[in-house]
């Protein structure tokens, strides 16, 4: 009798995990940067040589993590998201090399709400929200060597925080007893501060606004 207790807990924490799902996600998305890729731009116009941009704060790919208590026609949980991009500029000729970067990444931790408009046995589908805190590191360096001798070479790492919010829809389709194929479409609005250097504004924000498209798996 002595086990009673321990035994009903157990039953109890059981059941409770049982309507809990952990999910693990990978997805591809788009960024706008528009006040990054416009830094980007002045950099390359105020050199004195023809550098190219090899890369432009292109789309790539992201990851994301959750935990969430399923009730009768709703998702309720939390989400962690991470994603990067950046930018390049960059120039080689005989005499030396200049090079460029800008390297960003974001790391996203929010509430996660899903109304089922389709609940089966097998499969579910329905329209969601993600509302998270989005926090920025950026990291800027540049280096220009003239016949293998580094001219000039400078660091800078700045950070800014802001929100996200993410409109998107869902599907769930059992694969196994416990295991579901997690797909997800849609569009993530994302607001920042600006980056501050030595205490002062910089006017230049990332926005990691832009399209989201994810597939994982989900055990429940």
């Amino acid at each position: 009798m002595k086990y009673t207790p321990t035994f009903i807990l157990l039953l109890i924490s059981l059941n409770a995990i049982s309507q809990v799902g952990l999910e693990v996600s990978g997805s591809y998305n788009t960024y706008a940067q528009k006040d990054l890729k416009k830094l980007q731009t002045d950099v390359k116009n105020s050199l004195s040589f023809p550098a190219k941009a090899t890369e432009s704060f292109p789309a790539f790919f992201g990851f994301e993590g959750g935990i969430s208590k399923y009730f009768k026609n709703m998702k309720l949980g939390g989400f962690v998201f991470y994603t990067t991009t950046g930018g390049r500029l960059s120039y080689a000729d005989y005499s030396g090399v200049y090079v460029y970067d800008q390297d960003l990444e974001m790391l996203s931790v929010g509430l996660n709400v899903k109304s089922l408009v389709v609940n089966k046995e097998r499969a579910n589908f329905g329209l969601g929200v993600k509302l998270g805190l989005a926090l920025t590191n950026y990291n800027e360096s540049e280096r220009f060597e003239l016949y293998n001798v580094v001219q000039n070479q400078s660091k800078l790492d700045l950070k800014s925080n802001g929100f996200s919010l993410r409109i998107y829809a869902g599907t769930e389709i059992k694969i196994f007893k416990m295991l579901h194929l997690n797909t997800e479409i849609g569009y993530e609005v994302n607001a920042s501060s600006e980056f501050k250097y030595q205490g002062k504004d910089t006017n230049i924000k990332p926005n990691w606004s832009g399209l989201r498209l994810a597939m994982g798996f989900l055990i429940r």
